[in-house]
């Protein structure tokens, strides 16, 4: 009786263990858990990109879906939750600086070691009184001088130490060519000064002795005496209000004139090419004396070398007196 309990107890045990034997153990290991997600990974992705192209997929894996879409669901759950690892090319820097260091050095010795960035030529343009050769001189630039290295303002500055020159513009032309534009000074009127004849320009400044009266200059008569030189500057009062006067004269008479004057009380007169002299008071009301002396002189009826005088300083009744 006990060795039949004890069999049949003994064939529980042994059939316990041969279903335990056949029955698969599950063993959790993480690493192979981690590369299935990979793989699951790997292959959504390659699933992802034949969509794109617009390919089938392959039929085991879309029967495996069909066949186990709960599982399926899971998995897509499980990636969507997931956060999504991208990889980005990651810039490297220093391959980039050194390129760029060795351009910028290969660069500096080709502009400050050889002369291929030298000037090659210089243009001077404008002048009429001065040689150019004159002023390629005292610009100080020469043909050693690199061409992105000219500055401007400072060849303007050297060349306006000469009297003559108004102006300067400095312009780059390439290839590897500079272009001087000189503006000149234009005699304006003359000054005689010690007994001495000098033409000036319309800013006053000194620019030669003349050998004698130019009629297509107007003599400025009454000016502070003293002794000038080419290069002196006329200020003051007196040289001012013949210069606005003469350039508030209408473009048809302004060149009639032969000298005018002016005393410190601003009491200006001139002087026809004819030898009428005009009276002209102070700068005053210039509109209305302007308007009868060029009626009086664009008169095609009247001498003018008949005439003594005309009398504007009072504009609204001017006095005429013949020889």
């Amino acid at each position: 009786m006990n060795e039949k309990r004890g069999g049949r107890g003994n064939h529980r045990k042994a059939r316990s263990r041969t279903q335990s034997q056949s029955e698969p153990q599950v063993v959790s290991n993480p690493k192979s858990n981690q590369q299935a997600v990979r793989e699951l990974r790997a292959a959504e992705k390659k699933r992802a990109r034949l969509a794109k192209k617009g390919l089938t997929r392959e039929p085991e894996k879309a029967s495996k879906r069909a066949r186990y879409p709960e599982a399926a669901q899971r998995g897509s759950a499980r990636r969507a939750a997931e956060p999504l690892r991208r990889t980005r090319a990651r810039w490297k820097p220093v391959p980039v600086l050194i390129c760029l260091l060795a351009m910028a050095g290969l660069a500096g010795g080709l502009y400050y070691g050889t002369g291929l960035f030298h000037v090659r030529d210089i243009e001077v343009a404008g002048c009429s009184r001065l040689d150019p050769n004159y002023i390629r001189a005292l610009s100080g630039i020469d043909r050693e001088t690199r061409f992105f290295g000219v500055n401007g303002g400072e060849v303007a500055k050297a060349l306006k130490s000469e009297f003559w020159v108004e102006s300067v513009s400095v312009k780059r032309k390439l290839p590897l060519k500079l272009v001087i534009q000189v503006k000149e000074r234009q005699p304006w009127a003359s000054v005689p000064m010690v007994g001495r004849l000098f033409s000036v320009d319309i800013n006053g400044v000194v620019l030669e002795e003349l050998p004698s009266a130019d009629p297509a200059l107007p003599m400025m008569l009454d000016l502070p005496y003293r002794a000038v030189a080419p290069g002196d500057s006329l200020q003051g009062e007196q040289f001012k209000t013949c210069v606005d006067l003469l350039l508030a004269m209408p473009v048809e008479i302004q060149g009639r004139f032969l000298s005018i004057s002016s005393t410190p009380d601003q009491e200006v007169t001139m002087v026809t090419h004819e030898g009428m002299q005009v009276i002209y008071g102070t700068p005053s009301d210039e509109e209305t004396k302007n308007k009868a002396i060029k009626a009086l002189l664009q008169d095609p009826g009247v001498n003018l070398a008949e005439l003594a005088y005309l009398d504007v300083s009072e504009p609204d009744h001017p006095v005429i007196k013949p020889r």
